[in-house]
């Protein structure tokens, strides 16, 4: 949540049939974490979407 809360655009977590804020702690720990989300990055700038996956990359285990 820390690494996407400065971006202007809006990221989704979605995680089976549900999806959360990314930028919502409430619901990120409304998920299981223990399996595979899928994160949804809404923004027509390239840069911007550069830039969160840049922030957003020590996280990721799969692709």
């Amino acid at each position: 949540m820390n690494a996407v809360s400065t971006c202007a655009c809006d990221i989704d977590i979605a995680a089976d049939r549900y999806i959360i804020d990314a930028k919502s702690i409430m619901g990120i720990f409304s998920l299981n974490l223990s399996k595979p989300l899928e994160i949804r990055i809404i923004s027509d700038d390239e840069n911007e979407i550069s830039d969160v996956i840049g922030k957003i990359k020590p996280f990721i285990v799969g692709e």
